[in-house]
């Protein structure tokens, strides 16, 4: 990545809304993308209507590469109906939310880094442990599988059928203050898998123990979930 690339909006913000809106409207594109689930862009029925959404949406998503990795966010967004069937509204006010919880909690070094400023999915995860140990909790696991996940640039590998596996525990789980997901950083972060440094790994493994219960990971210990 280059400098001035590392400084660029990321797309998630507008693209998330948009993506929103569209399904809140249009509940057989919905229903199409919730059945792609899994499916790689290149072999979707949906093809031309991803593209001529995606043309609308967010020009900057075009490129190969950044367009399959947002295929595989909507696909996954689109099984996540409470989150498109909310009023915008309430969906801001619950990002917000979270991002408080973020700014208060986040002595991270976080500073000058937007993409930081929100809640990543190690977050999302941290929020539902329950067991006494946040190192031996069965999400540590979890993510730990996601961590060593593949994700290859025209949308295939492990990542996306894991990410499935576990968005679908997270809606079983989620409450209004725990589990939120927050889809416009997790589409910044897929973009970002396979960066040589793997910050985006490094960092939902940081926040999954920082953001588990304060009493839950006071008992555990600084032990780290995974090694980088």
């Amino acid at each position: 990545m280059t400098r001035s690339s590392a400084h660029r909006t990321p797309p998630g913000p507008a693209f998330i809304p948009r993506l929103r809106h569209v399904l809140a409207n249009d509940t057989g594109f919905a229903a199409r993308l919730r059945r792609e689930a899994g499916t790689p862009l290149s072999q979707s029925r949906t093809l031309v209507s991803w593209y001529r959404f995606i043309e609308h949406a967010s020009p900057d998503l075009q490129r190969r590469g950044r367009i399959e990795v947002a295929f595989v966010v909507a696909t996954l967004y689109a099984h996540d109906r409470r989150a498109y069937r909310r009023s915008p509204d309430d969906t801001a006010e619950r990002t917000s939310d979270a991002a408080e919880i973020v700014a208060d909690r986040s002595s991270m070094g976080t500073e000058g880094n937007p993409r930081m400023r929100s809640v990543n999915f190690g977050a999302t995860l941290g929020s539902l442990v329950q067991t006494a140990s946040v190192a031996e909790s069965p999400l540590a696991r979890r993510l730990a599988t996601l961590l060593d996940s593949s994700l290859y640039p025209d949308g295939t590998g492990s990542l996306p059928w894991r990410l499935r596996q576990s968005l679908a525990l997270v809606r079983a789980k989620q409450t209004e203050s725990r589990g939120v997901v927050d889809w416009a950083r997790l589409l910044d972060d897929l973009l970002h898998w396979n960066h040589p440094d793997r910050s985006v790994q490094r960092n939902w493994a940081r926040s999954f123990y920082h953001f588990a219960p304060a009493s839950l990971a006071a008992d555990s210990g600084p032990t780290p979930i995974a090694s980088f």
